[in-house]
């Protein structure tokens, strides 16, 4: 069996002689031990804590313990954690981004924030319910969110993000500019009462662009 590997800085470089592996990922011994490790990284340096909650994460490790140790990590150490470390690891991160978004000690922003990052890493299910959810519930982050599932391909928001458009206040036109954009990628149509009202009520220049695009788009 493959060791998994267990030093993000020796996946980061080569040249560093502190890595360690477990050859059994079944070893409890050895992850108690590692996640002793762990925690002293983070009560030593919270953005060393960030990086070793990182990789063991993102080699698929998600017991309680683990993530309730990314948990605790402070606030600057967490968004380092989500914003750069999953992406700089690809694909692989996605299976501890779900744990953190499962998990019941997850605070609102955060599993928020760990979604995000899953999706953008090409997660489909649970986490893109999450921002399907923040497109319903809270206009003031629609746009930006279904930008972020347009981008991740979630076609099943498309009736979300269609009825955001409807809602939004059309007089903004980065609201109305950024759902147009995301129903479109999607694969989307607003109706004809949004349309509507795209053409009273935004900006001209902006009513007459989006209303040209709209209505010489073939059907969906």
């Amino acid at each position: 069996m493959e060791p998994v590997r267990v030093s993000l800085w020796e996946y980061l470089d080569e040249k560093n002689g502190n890595s360690t592996t477990i050859a059994d990922p079944e070893d409890h011994a050895a992850r108690t031990a590692l996640c002793g490790m762990f925690e002293e990284e983070s009560r030593q340096d919270a953005h060393d804590g960030a990086e070793w909650a990182d990789f063991m994460l993102a080699d698929g490790w998600q017991p309680d313990g683990y993530v309730r140790e990314i948990l605790s990590l402070t606030d600057e150490a967490l968004r380092h954690l989500l914003s750069e470390q999953f992406a700089l690891l690809g694909r692989s991160a996605a299976p501890g981004l779900l744990a953190v978004v499962r998990h019941p000690g997850t605070n609102a922003q955060v599993r928020f924030e760990a979604a995000q990052a899953a999706v953008w890493l090409g997660e489909t299910g649970e986490a893109a319910d999450v921002l399907i959810k923040a497109v319903e519930t809270d206009s003031g982050l629609a746009p930006a969110t279904a930008s972020q599932l347009a981008r991740g391909r979630v076609e099943r928001a498309v009736p979300v993000v269609a009825r955001a458009l409807e809602q939004c206040d059309m007089r903004d036109p980065v609201a109305v500019t950024a759902l147009s954009d995301a129903l479109r990628e999607l694969g989307g149509r607003p109706t004809e009462d949004t349309l509507s009202r795209i053409e009273r009520e935004a900006p001209d220049w902006l009513a007459r662009t989006l209303l040209q695009d709209w209505r010489s788009a073939p059907p969906s």
